[in-house]
């Protein structure tokens, strides 16, 4: 059995810079687990709420408390796969996170017949672009904010906002990301993940 793959691009709406990720993800991800592909993508941490805009329908996670109960309702991501509600080249739809302030993301369907030679890693990020709003940062102007003082790394901004960390050239890039930290943590998400409502398919598929 042949897995089929997609190609996913995702693009920060609503702000003036271009950040953006390309993704492949089995076609039958759940939706909530493409969320969690969209967290580590970001590099965001999941601290706010989120919910999917598709075709007019909204899909969301369900509440901690919710989370054991027995039926199940139509919009709930956890029994929802993304092809079921996308299946065409072209089709675009959007994902929210609010983390006090309501980031939008367009997500385009650009390939829906992928051919992917590496199906063992089940989720990948090819290329990107600049780095994605922080988990503290809590509205555009801040965002902006952050931009503007990368270029000013012996400023007293530039410490108290990132401090002394040897890693921010590669953390926040106003270019080119690189995919490999984010593929790392998408390792770790594949090897830890919690189980969920519906199962990854059989890996065994994978050698058929």
């Amino acid at each position: 059995m042949k897995i089929r793959f997609y190609l996913l691009h995702i693009k920060l709406a609503n702000v003036e810079y271009d950040v953006w990720r390309k993704l492949i993800v089995p076609s039958n991800i759940s939706l909530d687990r493409l969320h969690d592909v969209l967290q580590i993508a970001m590099s965001w941490e999941d601290y706010g709420s989120h919910y999917f805009l598709i075709k007019g329908e909204t899909f969301h996670d369900v509440a901690e408390d919710e989370e054991e109960q027995e039926d199940w309702s139509d919009d709930d991501e956890r029994i929802v796969s993304l092809d079921e509600v996308i299946t065409k080249k072209g089709e675009v739809f959007q994902y929210f996170y609010n983390n006090d302030t309501t980031w939008e993301l367009q997500i385009k369907l650009e390939n829906d017949k992928l051919v992917y030679p590496r199906q063992e890693l089940l989720v990948e990020c090819l290329s990107g672009n600049m780095f994605a709003p922080l988990e503290d940062l809590h509205s555009l102007e801040e965002y902006k904010q952050l931009y503007n003082v990368l270029d000013e790394p012996d400023s007293e901004l530039f410490k108290e906002m990132l401090g002394n960390n040897p890693f921010t050239s590669l953390i926040f890039s106003k270019g080119s990301i690189d995919p490999h930290l984010i593929n790392a943590k998408l390792r770790e998400f594949l090897l830890w993940s919690r189980d969920r409502a519906m199962d990854w398919f059989d890996l065994q598929d994978l050698e058929d």
